[in-house]
C-alpha cells in the first residue's frame, strides 16, 4: 500500500541529463550477479509450481490486455500484478515487451510498479538498462522509483549511491521515500545515517520522517532515544509524531499507555491521538471511549473525539455522549455540534428528542443546530419548522439561514412563515437570504416573489440585486419584465439594474431603449455618469442622442 501511495502521484519532475546508470550499478555487479544466483531455485519453482505456464510463454512484443488476460486465464487485477512481479524473474525481457504492449494506460502503469520493484530487486542493472527504451514521462518516472524501491530490499547502499547521483527534483525526493522504507526496516541506524547526509534540507526533512516512522513501528523506545540526540525544533516535533503514529499502528495498547503521560501527551497533536483511538475503535468502542475519557487534559479529549466522531458515535453514541458530558463547556462545544450532526444522520428521531429536551442553553443551541443541519439536507422547511418551535440562544440566526435554503425551493411558503416566526430586527436579513437564494435558482421566479413583498427600502434594493443577475443571464427577458412592473419602486430599480447591464456592452441601444420608453425614473446622476462614459468612446452619437432628449434630463453639455 504505501508503495502504491508514493507512486501514484504525478511524478512529472523530469530529470534531465542523469549520470550514466551504469556508472551507478558497476560497483555492485558482483553482489547483482549473487543475487541472481540466489533467485534460480525460486525462478525454478515458478516454473514448475506456482505459475506453471511462465516458461512457455514466447517472447513477444504486441500483446494486447484481452490476449493478455486470455494467456494468463487470469482477470483480476491483483492477479496480473503478481504474475508479472514472477514473469520478470524468469524472463526479463519477455515480460518488458508485454507491459509496454498494454493498451491502458492506467493498467500499463500499475503493471510497471509491480514488474519494476521485482526487477529492481533481482537484477537492478538490466531494469536500468531498460529504461532507456521508455520515453521520459509518468510511466519513466514510476518505474524508475519503483526500482529503487526494489533494489532497496536486495542491497540497500547500492541503491542509495544510484539515488546520490540522481539530480535534484521532486522526482528525487520520491526515490529517497522508496528507498529509505525498507532500508528502514532492515538497518533504521544505517538508514538514518545516510538520511542525515543528504544535500537537501527538503530531502532531509522528507528523509527523516521516512525512516522515524518506519522505526517507530519496530522500536519505538530506540527510535525516541535515537531522536532525543536531535536539537530542539520542528523537525525533531514532527518526527516524534511519526514514530507515535506508526508505534499506534503497530501496537495500539503501547502507544496509548505511553500517552497518559502529561508530558507526552503535550508534544503530539489530535491527529496522533486520533491513530491510537482509531485502533481500538475497530476491536472495542468501548476502549477507545474509556482511552479518551483517561487522557490529562480535556482538550487533547476534545480534539480527538472530533477527529472520530463520525465512527465513535456510530459505534457507541450513548458512551460518547457520557464522555462529552463530563468534559469542561469551554472545549466542549464544538464536539457536541459535530456529535448531534452525526447521530441525526443514524437516529434521527431520537436525536432531536434528546436535542429538544435540553436545559442547558448553551449545550441545547448547539445540539440543536446539530440537528437542524442534518434535517435540512433532507427537508429544509421540516428543519425551520422543527427549530421555530425550539427556544434556544442564537435560534434567530439559524432559522435565517435554513429559510435560505428552503427559499430556493418554496419562497412564499418561507417569507410567510419569516414574516410569523422571525423577530422584526432579523425580518430584513432572512428576506436578504431567501433572495440571494432564489436568485440563484432562478431569477424570474425571484423577481415574481418580490412583488408580494411590502413596497419599502428593503424590496427597492432586493429588485435591484435580483434584476442585476437575471439581465446577466437572460437580459432582453429581464428587460421586457422589467417594463411590464407597475409599482415605480420596483420599475425604478429594474431599469437601473438593466440599464448599467446594457450600456455597458451597448451603450448606443441601451440610451435608445430609455428614449423608447420615456426614460423610465432612471436615476439623473446614474444616466449622467453613463452618457459621458458613452460621449468618450462615441461622441457623435451621444450628442445626436442629448440633442433629442435635452428636455427630459439636463445633462450641462456645451
Amino acid at each position: 500500500m504505501k508503495a502504491k501511495a508514493v507512486l501514484t502521484h504525478s511524478l512529472v519532475f523530469a530529470l534531465g541529463a542523469a549520470a550514466s546508470y551504469w556508472a551507478v550499478a558497476s560497483g555492485s555487479t558482483e553482489e547483482t550477479l549473487a543475487i541472481r544466483s540466489e533467485r534460480e531455485d525460486t525462478n525454478k519453482v515458478s516454473q514448475t509450481g506456482v505459475y506453471p505456464n511462465v516458461a512457455a510463454f514466447p517472447r513477444k512484443a504486441g500483446f494486447s490486455s484481452e490476449e493478455l488476460d486470455r494467456l494468463l486465464g487470469r482477470q483480476g487485477q491483483s492477479e496480473l500484478l503478481s504474475y508479472f512481479s514472477e514473469w520478470v524473474r524468469v524472463d526479463a525481457q519477455a515480460a518488458f515487451d508485454a507491459m509496454m504492449a498494454l493498451d491502458d494506460r492506467d493498467q500499463r502503469n500499475e503493471v510497471a510498479m509491480a514488474l519494476y520493484e521485482s526487477w529492481g530487486e533481482l537484477d537492478p542493472a538490466a531494469a536500468l538498462q531498460s529504461l532507456d527504451r521508455m520515453k521520459r514521462g509518468d510511466l519513466w518516472n514510476l518505474s524508475s522509483v519503483m526500482l529503487t524501491r526494489g533494489w532497496s530490499l536486495s542491497d540497500p547502499v547500492a541503491a542509495s549511491r544510484f539515488v546520490d547521483e540522481l539530480p535534484p527534483g521532486g522526482l528525487r525526493v520520491q526515490h529517497v521515500s522508496a528507498l529509505l522504507g525498507n532500508w528502514a526496516a532492515a538497518d533504521p541506524k544505517e538508514a538514518l545515517q545516510w538520511a542525515g547526509a543528504l544535500p537537501s534540507l527538503s530531502e532531509q526533512r522528507e528523509a527523516l520522517s521516512v525512516v522515524f516512522g518506519k522505526w517507530g513501528s519496530l522500536d519505538p523506545d530506540e527510535a525516541f532515544a535515537e531522536l532525543s540526540r536531535f536539537d530542539d525544533g520542528p523537525w525533531k516535533s514532527e518526527n516524534y509524531a511519526s514514530i507515535l503514529r506508526s508505534w499506534a499502528t503497530a501496537d495500539a495498547q503501547g502507544a496509548a499507555e505511553y500517552l497518559l503521560d502529561e508530558t507526552a501527551l503535550q508534544r503530539v497533536d489530535s491527529q496522533v491521538l486520533a491513530a491510537v483511538a482509531t485502533q481500538f475503535l475497530e476491536d472495542d468502542p468501548a476502549v477507545a471511549v474509556a482511552w479518551i475519557g483517561s487522557l490529562p487534559d480535556a482538550r487533547a479529549q476534545a480534539a480527538t473525539v472530533i477527529n472520530v466522531m463520525s465512527e465513535l458515535t456510530r459505534l457507541a453514541p450513548e458512551s460518547t455522549r457520557e464522555l462529552l458530558s463530563e468534559m469542561p463547556a469551554a472545549v466542549s462545544e464544538g464536539a457536541w455540534l459535530q456529535y448531534t450532526n452525526v447521530w441525526a444522520g443514524e437516529d434521527l428521531e431520537a436525536a432531536a428528542q434528546w436535542a429538544g429536551s435540553l436545559t442547558d442553553p448553551a449545550l441545547k443551541s448547539e445540539a440543536v443546530k446539530g440537528v437542524a443541519l442534518r434535517l435540512s439536507g433532507e427537508s429544509p422547511e421540516s428543519a425551520a419548522r422543527w427549530v421555530a418551535s425550539q427556544e434556544f440562544a442564537g435560534s434567530e440566526r439559524l432559522l435565517v439561514q435554513l429559510l435560505s435554503e428552503w427559499g430556493a425551493h418554496e419562497p412564499y411558503k418561507a417569507y410567510r412563515m419569516a414574516a410569523e416566526k422571525v423577530p422584526s430586527q432579523y425580518l430584513e436579513a432572512a428576506t436578504y437570504q431567501i433572495a440571494s437564494s432564489l436568485t440563484r435558482e432562478d431569477p424570474g421566479l425571484a423577481a415574481e416573489w418580490l412583488e408580494v413583498l411590502p413596497n419599502d427600502d428593503t424590496r427597492s434594493t432586493l429588485t435591484n440585486g435580483v434584476f442585476e443577475e437575471w439581465v446577466r443571464l437572460a437580459p432582453e427577458e429581464a428587460r421586457v419584465y422589467a417594463e411590464s412592473l407597475e409599482d415605480p419602486v420596483s420599475r425604478r430599480a429594474a431599469f437601473e439594474a438593466c440599464f448599467e447591464h446594457a450600456r455597458r456592452y451597448d451603450a448606443s441601444s441601451a440610451f435608445a431603449w430609455l428614449e423608447r420608453e420615456g426614460m423610465l425614473g432612471i436615476n439623473d446622476q446614474q444616466l449622467r455618469n453613463a452618457y459621458y462614459g458613452w460621449e468618450a468612446k462615441a461622441p457623435d452619437r451621444a450628442r445626436e442622442w442629448a440633442e433629442r432628449n435635452a428636455q427630459w434630463l439636463k445633462l450641462g453639455i456645451d
